[in-house]
């Protein structure tokens, strides 16, 4: 299950910095992509504490969706950057959580390191 949630986390962050990168001359897109990218490496460290995964993603959507919610009430709108890229962060989490609890998950994982 490690795995799956690690390789989904690199995923968004490389999709996330990639794209903040390529939008560094919009630096209302890049600033919001590169806090997205911090927001989703934050998970392991969530990860270590001693909560259950129900605290644990809530602590996740807290980091992912406080900084959306002050950033909307702050401009009275909510920024492209934020409406595109939050909820598929929280949605890539969530979909990687049960995803890697599967039996072909784990069957993947063992041939892949047998």
């Amino acid at each position: 299950m490690i795995f799956g949630a690690d390789l989904m986390i690199l995923f968004d962050f490389t999709v996330m910095v990639a794209s903040a990168i390529a939008l560094r001359h919009r630096s209302d897109w890049h600033k919001r992509l590169m806090l997205l990218a911090t927001c989703s490496i934050i998970m392991p460290p969530i990860a270590r504490l001693p909560v259950n995964p129900p605290e644990a993603f809530a602590l996740f959507y807290a980091c992912v969706l406080v900084p959306v919610i002050v950033d909307t009430v702050r401009h009275r709108r909510l920024r492209p950057a934020f409406g595109w890229c939050a909820p598929q962060l929280i949605a890539s989490e969530q979909v990687t959580f049960y995803a890697a609890q599967t039996p072909a998950w784990t069957q993947f994982v063992i041939r892949l390191f047998a």
